[in-house]
């Protein structure tokens, strides 16, 4: 897919209208146009890796599976009523812009923070690698990509037991990076 070019006077053809909410009738043609867009996204998202990634050898494994159809997209929009999951208010802005937001927030037509509000379709359990109408959610970009980061550097026990020969140790309250570096250096 070609990205769209435009400059600093851009006017998007279909826009959202913030004096309604996206649920209103009239942000219709504006919710159509974002689950098209959505959509895009989340069949790139399914392909296998060595799709997405030129160069990349076929490791054999398969895609996602998509199952979520435009009607139940569009639905799933509405639903939000404007707002993710963790609270924050969703930037409905123009899809054209966030398609390409380094050059809209570099023209002065996005901000960084539009940016990491603008609309994601989230897998709700990541681990069901299916685009399902149960298992999708919208949320801004920044829940979606959170929530990824808090699964890889949380730890539940914030005291970790290591033995090493007849040696135990205890860490209390280690971070991800230190437990790493630490379980690393015993291995030296």
């Amino acid at each position: 897919m070609a990205r769209a070019t435009f400059t600093e006077n851009y006017i998007p053809r279909i826009s959202f209208n913030s004096d309604y909410g996206i649920e209103h009738p009239i942000n219709e043609p504006y919710v159509n146009s974002l689950a098209s867009w959505l959509m895009e996204r989340i069949k790139r998202a399914a392909q296998p890796y060595h799709k997405k990634h030129p160069g990349v050898s076929d490791n054999g494994k398969k895609g996602k599976v998509v199952t979520i159809t435009m009607d139940e997209l569009k639905q799933k929009i509405r639903d939000t009523k404007g707002v993710s999951p963790d609270g924050v208010p969703i930037y409905f802005g123009p899809t054209t812009l966030m398609s390409n937001p380094n050059r809209a927030i570099k023209l002065g037509l996005m901000t960084d923070d539009e940016n990491q509000r603008k609309p994601s379709a989230d897998r709700i359990v990541s681990e069901i690698k299916e685009y399902s109408n149960n298992n999708v959610q919208i949320g801004t970009k920044k829940y979606n990509l959170g929530k990824s980061d808090s699964k890889v550097s949380t730890i539940t026990n914030p005291s970790v037991k290591i033995q090493v020969g007849k040696v135990n140790i205890t860490l209390d309250n280690c971070s991800p990076q230190y437990l790493a570096a630490y379980t690393q250096s015993l291995a030296a």
